[in-house]
């Protein structure tokens, strides 16, 4: 995974959609062109980014959990 440390410092923080911001923008923005707008729209990016950036750090300490 890139930037492993900035999403661990995020979710220590509870701060990780601000700290990722620009890197998930970006993604964002490529998936979006890749897919039809029918499949942009079922939200499968923004649940793919909880289980890739929060479910699989569920054993960093942090204040939301």
């Amino acid at each position: 995974m890139y930037h492993e440390k900035k999403i661990i410092e995020g979710v220590e923080r509870d701060t990780l959609f601000d700290t990722m911001r620009d890197e998930i923008e970006e993604g964002r923005t490529l998936y979006k062109s890749r897919v039809t707008p029918e499949i942009f729209q079922l939200g499968i990016y923004d649940r793919a980014l909880v289980d890739m950036l929060l479910k699989s750090r569920g054993g960093v300490r942090s204040k939301i959990w």
